[in-house]
């Protein structure tokens, strides 16, 4: 799967409102490929996560 597939004026919270609330049709796995997390550390990924709650 491609990183963002939207155009260079859609934002990715644009994008991650439309495809995740409304109009679900990303998965969680879709959506955390989107944005690179597979790619980043444990760390890292554990800082992104604390900082959601």
């Amino acid at each position: 799967m491609a990183a963002w597939t939207g155009s260079s004026t859609t934002s990715v919270r644009a994008l991650i409102h439309r495809h995740v609330f409304r109009n679900p049709d990303w998965s969680a796995e879709e959506l955390f490929e989107r944005l690179g997390v597979f790619e980043v550390g444990d760390t890292r990924f554990g800082r992104f996560l604390e900082g959601r709650a």
